[in-house]
């Protein structure tokens, strides 16, 4: 595998794998229905239960992370931007923004309301929606900054500081 995609790579686990940690806080917090991860396994693999969602939805993730990930350097090249943690971060709000809609697309799509709930159980859905939005966003914001940071930190390295890294 040459350099050019040893970088990304790198900086695509790491970063998905904060990315993935941060989207698991609401669960942890005891609200239901609003793991991203098994959400993307099950919506992809079409699995009936959520269980089996979970490592689909982690294979699919970590893919997709690193292909981002390259394309963050990439894109950074392309537009002249530094490659640093802050313009990282910057750039992980807007990716945070369209994830926040990707977010709610999916969680309303696996919870459909029915006329026989609640008012209670329909609020406490958004409260967790919502709770999810908000780790995803504050996830991807992360996720920009490690990604941007690792190649910040390899560019001067003598074995990654590639052309496409310089």
């Amino acid at each position: 595998m040459s350099s050019v995609w040893i970088a990304p790579v790198f900086a695509g686990l790491l970063g998905t794998t904060v990315l993935t940690l941060v989207v698991c806080v609401p669960r942890w917090l005891g609200m239901k229905n609003v793991d991203m991860v098994r959400a993307l396994g099950t919506l992809v693999g079409r699995a009936s239960n959520a269980d089996r969602g979970l490592l689909p939805g982690l294979l699919i993730h970590y893919v997709i992370g690193i292909v981002i990930a390259w394309l963050y350097l990439v894109g950074f090249r392309a537009f002249g931007f530094p490659l640093s943690a802050l313009t990282g971060a910057l750039v992980g709000i807007f990716h945070g923004g369209l994830a926040m809609i990707v977010v709610e697309r999916i969680i309303f799509r696996r919870q459909p309301r029915t006329a026989d709930q609640s008012p209670e159980l329909h609020d406490r859905a958004d409260d967790e929606a919502r709770a999810a939005e908000l780790a995803q966003f504050i996830g991807h914001i992360l996720y920009g900054s490690i990604v941007a940071g690792v190649y910040q930190l390899l560019q001067n390295h003598p074995r990654f500081g590639t052309p496409l890294l310089s």
